[in-house]
């Protein structure tokens, strides 16, 4: 075979698989749910994942799936106070988040879906005196539980 022949079948091979890694949808898998131990420890909150939907141009041409997480955590992982009206914090990129307080055995004592995030940040201070002990923070978007942290309450 020619050299020639041999370069541009090269090249051509070159150029599909360029055109094939550059033009393929790229998806995302998140995992957006608790573990099932986490969600029997929570409240009555429950989790689901959230559904992708399909965008179409002007032309009529369906374009990739286009996936938007909803991200919201907590400042730490654990939360030590020495004030029975403890105050907790965190970020997110959605307009509400939710929190519950769980006591030791896993009953929710206090909570609200209804924490406004201003510039990404958010921020909680119960409206229920907490007895000095350990309580699990449960945070989450609509129904889907984004993050679990520990708050420690001690004697002032």
């Amino acid at each position: 075979m020619n050299i020639k022949v041999i370069l541009g079948i090269t090249a051509a091979i070159v150029i599909l698989v360029i055109g094939f890694l550059l033009l393929r949808p790229k998806t995302a898998l998140v995992p957006l749910s608790a573990s099932p131990a986490e969600e029997n420890a929570i409240a009555s909150t429950t989790s689901q994942t959230s559904q992708p939907q399909q965008t179409k141009s002007n032309a009529g041409i369906t374009s990739p799936l286009k996936i938007t997480v909803s991200i919201a955590r907590f400042d730490a992982i654990s939360f030590f106070s020495t004030s029975t009206y403890p105050t907790i914090s965190g970020i997110a990129n959605t307009p509400k988040v939710g929190v519950i307080i769980n006591d030791s055995k896993g009953k929710g004592i206090v909570g609200t879906s209804e924490i406004p995030v201003t510039r990404g940040h958010w921020f909680y201070s119960t409206s229920v005196a907490l007895v000095p002990g350990t309580y699990t923070l449960v945070l989450f978007v609509g129904n889907t539980i984004t993050e679990i942290a520990k708050l420690i309450v001690n004697t002032p």
